[in-house]
């Protein structure tokens, strides 16, 4: 009985990232397509492995379940401390992503209670899971800096970066030029003045 409410743990987690990775996450990424592609397919990816779980149980199912979990928390780990790809700087941390974070988390530790494997083993495979997502996040990158280099670098999710160091506006310069022409004016009004004024 233990095994089953751990296994529909495992199951149950793996199933609502994924879910979430599909619908909410790629909506807040959809102004940029390779991002929002990859939300996508992080989470088809993850509702097939669900699938997998409450129909086979298998090793295989759960194995799987461990590593791309494991391999999406490390990749989010790394874009929230690292610059992430079409960013200058890391992401800020929301409520979305950090609970999808926490569900994967979660079924990663279920599919670990289910597998009953020796602490070496389980370390393995979690290691392993931690050099994919190191390896994606590479990936990611190299591919924003190359093969999507044309894609405008946007503040978080798809919000244009504001630049503080822009030059003054041609409206702004233009609003400038009368007040500088009216102290000309007054300039040479006193200097107007000065020429009439009667010699005693």
């Amino acid at each position: 009985m233990k095994i089953r409410n751990t296994n529909a743990c495992a199951a149950l987690a793996t199933g609502i990232a994924g879910l979430l990775h599909a619908t909410l996450a790629s909506q807040a990424h959809q102004s940029i397509p390779p991002e929002w592609m990859f939300f996508i397919a992080a989470g088809v990816v993850q509702i097939i492995i669900t699938i997998a779980i409450l129909i086979h149980s298998n090793k295989t199912a759960h194995i799987a379940a461990i590593l791309v979990n494991g391999a999406l928390t490390m990749f989010w780990l790394l874009t929230r401390t690292l610059p992430a790809p079409f960013l200058d700087a890391p992401e800020h941390i929301g409520a979305l992503d950090a609970a999808i974070s926490i569900l994967q988390i979660i079924a990663i530790i279920a599919s670990l209670n289910c597998l009953k494997l020796n602490k070496k083993t389980s370390l393995k495979l979690i290691v392993g899971s931690l050099i994919l997502g190191l390896f994606g996040y590479i990936g990611a990158t190299v591919s924003a800096n190359t093969m999507f280099s044309d894609i405008e670098i946007t503040d978080h999710h798809g919000e244009p970066i504001s630049d503080t160091h822009a030059e003054p506006s041609d409206e702004h310069a233009d609003s400038e030029t009368p007040t500088n022409t009216n102290l000309d004016n007054h300039d040479s009004a006193d200097d107007h003045d000065d020429t009439e004024k009667p010699h005693n």
